[in-house]
């Protein structure tokens, strides 16, 4: 193979590659899901339900039965598409297409500080610090506080109570480190106490567990953080307008802040 014939294999393959990373691409998100929805990476492909905050990639198909709604959202413009059923949508680049005689999709501009969030073939939706069996029966489901919290103050933790139980172990614990504070409480709510001061920009765990459980029992943490002032100003920057979010919208606020978040503590030197 003499060197012309090798640089133009080289530049074939070059474009080959580019082709399949274009038609691989994650462009969009479902952060709005009612009702019965399937995606298929191909119109042939084998439909598998759709999740909220699943992301979606480009040349993939989205089928909505009858009474069915799902809102995608394309940070590369900040706009949303409102689908519904019955119907089935082409996921292209910079929106969907209807196809079969769908209903023409809802497009809406949204808050251009979306733009920022960055979408991969990994859903958007928290990871949770799962450490129980999932068909445990005998430890308390965990309410909240998860996610980004805008502000340290008065913060409320709550959970489902269970049956003939009254006393519950409260743990809450830094990230990276080990419980900071532990107290055995009534009912199933706990608020922290005043001289427990949460930082912001740093990460929290906790749970709750029965009052009388052994102290290695398995239970799920959630995870939450205090947003720091710059993040603090982006949400009221997000919130400036008469009318109050949609569920899309608190999502991708939710999601924008979690990533600028892992963002900071990526860039910050550990102290």
């Amino acid at each position: 193979m003499n060197k012309k014939t090798l640089v133009l294999v080289l530049m074939l393959a070059a474009q080959l590659y580019c082709a399949l990373a274009r038609a691989q691409e994650w462009v969009s998100v479902v952060v709005d899901l009612t009702g019965k929805v399937s995606t298929a990476t191909t119109r042939t492909s084998r439909p598998e339900p759709v999740d909220l905050l699943q992301s979606l990639m480009r040349g993939a198909v989205i089928a909505l039965e009858s009474g069915a709604r799902a809102t995608l959202f394309y940070p590369s413009g900040a706009v949303a598409f409102e689908l519904s059923g019955p119907g089935s949508y082409a996921v292209e680049q910079d929106g969907v297409r209807p196809l079969r005689g769908a209903a023409s999709p809802l497009r809406m501009q949204l808050n251009k500080a979306f733009r920022a969030i960055k979408i991969n073939r990994h859903s958007l939706a928290p990871a949770g610090q799962v450490m129980r069996d999932a068909g445990a029966s005998d430890l308390p489901v965990l309410v909240g506080p998860s996610g980004v919290l805008l502000s340290a103050n008065d913060v409320v933790f709550r959970w489902k109570a269970l049956a003939d139980v009254r006393q519950y172990r409260f743990q809450l614990a830094k990230k990276t480190q080990g419980v900071l504070f532990e107290v055995v409480t009534e009912g199933s709510a706990f608020r922290l106490p005043a001289e427990i001061h949460l930082e912001p920009g740093q990460a929290y765990l906790w749970r709750a567990v029965e009052g009388s459980a052994p102290s290695d029992v398995m239970n799920r943490w959630l995870e939450f953080a205090i947003a720091a002032p710059d993040l603090q100003a982006l949400a009221q920057s997000i919130e400036q307008n008469d009318k109050p979010l949609s569920g899309a919208e608190q999502r991708l606020r939710e999601i924008l802040l979690r990533q600028k978040m892992a963002e900071s503590s990526a860039t910050t030197p550990p102290l």
